[in-house]
């Protein structure tokens, strides 16, 4: 535990972030001035997984259905000839498991 409070502090020095004669506890909150701290980025994070849901469900529940009542059709996604494999397949068949684990 001491450990990673010594790498904690080593990582936010002072001499590292801020310019000369300023410390952290002149970027603290106070009364009148409110300034940006770290912890404001989890509200990002919240924000981002939530409307990743909302996606999620609006696509599933709500985009998808009215998308075929309106007549759209799922795309079919054709992969493209790749001639090496295709030669390689041809001349060897399909290879067993065997030969593909990385288990001797």
């Amino acid at each position: 535990m001491e450990l990673l409070q010594n790498i904690n502090t080593w990582f936010w020095n002072d001499y590292v972030w801020l310019p000369p004669n300023v410390t952290w506890e002149d970027l603290s909150n106070t009364g009148t001035v409110n300034y940006a701290q770290f912890s404001d980025l989890y509200y990002a994070f919240k924000v981002a997984l939530a409307l990743l849901v909302v996606r999620y469900f609006l696509e599933q529940f709500l985009f998808a259905p009215v998308g075929r009542y309106l007549g759209l059709k799922p795309r079919v996604v054709r992969e493209t000839d790749n001639v090496i494999l295709e030669k390689a397949f041809s001349e060897n068949g399909k290879i067993g498991y065997k030969q593909v684990s990385f288990h001797v």
